[in-house]
């Protein structure tokens, strides 16, 4: 077979063709550390590349709504906190003062100290954790009780949410239950009537209230057993969606990545074939074979 002019011409631009697309191949990859950049590049890669990206998109709104919710149940837990504390002196103060022995005008002085008793669970029972009421159910974006009269306004439910896909857990407690709002022993109206008794001087009065204050107290302990257990399961949710979400990135990286040492390898490689085919161009006698550049 006679080998023509042209035909010699054909191959020498075939070759740099091939020597400049394969260095602009490793050119790419080298710079932007992405060994599979497209379908093409990789099918099978490609579409495990897509998946991880997909898991670990999912894993980081899981963390996201775990640790919402986690600050959302660790406030209520404090807020429970206050209020048992502030339960276990209203009950040091309705022993001391059910006593025989003490003045109506310091019966008088123990009531503006459970009133201010009775506020601080109050507060405790509106607390408000990145702008959501934790007691107050679905209905958090109102203080849940009446600063006057202590009535209760939110639904009574314990809000859920998604933490993982189908998975959903409760956030905080119900209001109404914990203070007894419409079920159990009312605990700001115990209060309340632990301040009235006083006023009164009626130390028997006084006295009869200390069961329900017990009560309160065991409504509130019961509620931070609750809570305790909720926040760790979001701890355990929390440490799953990282463990996902890093597990997910590296296999994303394994499959859609270089490996620097190889890319850097090819790239000089690439450019050594481009230098050749250059060179044994431009010895070739036909003008204008290797124009146009590198």
């Amino acid at each position: 077979m006679r080998v023509s002019d042209g035909m010699v011409q054909d191959l020498g631009q075939r070759a740099i063709a091939n020597a400049r697309a394969r260095n602009a191949t490793a050119t790419s990859i080298a710079s932007s550390g992405m060994r599979v950049q497209k379908p093409s590049d990789d099918p099978v890669a490609f579409a495990i590349g897509r998946r991880d990206t997909a898991r670990e998109q999912v894993a980081v709104a899981s963390a996201r709504t775990s640790e919402y919710a986690m600050s959302v149940s660790i406030g209520a837990d404090q807020a429970l906190a206050e209020a048992g504390d502030a339960l276990a002196r209203a009950r040091e103060l309705a022993v001391q003062m059910a006593s025989g022995t003490y003045t109506a005008n310091e019966r008088t002085f123990a009531a503006s100290a459970a009133r201010e008793l009775r506020l601080e669970v109050l507060n405790a029972a509106n607390r408000e954790v990145d702008g959501t009421y934790v007691f107050g159910g679905y209905r958090d974006g109102a203080p849940p009780f009446d600063a006057t009269t202590g009535a209760y306004s939110g639904d009574g439910l314990v809000k859920q949410v998604e933490v993982a896909p189908f998975l959903r857990l409760p956030v905080s407690v119900s209001g109404a239950t914990t203070f007894g709002a419409g079920t159990g022993t009312d605990v700001l109206a115990t209060l309340e009537a632990l301040a009235t008794a006083l006023d009164a001087n009626d130390p028997t009065a006084v006295q009869a209230l200390l069961p329900d204050i017990d009560t309160s107290a065991q409504q509130i302990n019961g509620a931070r057993v609750d809570l305790g257990g909720q926040i760790r399961g979001f701890d355990v949710t929390l440490a799953t969606a990282e463990l996902v979400k890093d597990r997910s990135a590296a296999s994303r990286a394994q499959q859609l990545e270089a490996d620097p040492y190889r890319a850097y390898s090819d790239l000089v490689e690439a450019e050594r074939a481009l230098q050749a085919a250059v060179g044994v161009a431009s010895r070739l006698p036909f003008p204008g074979l290797v124009g146009g550049g590198r």
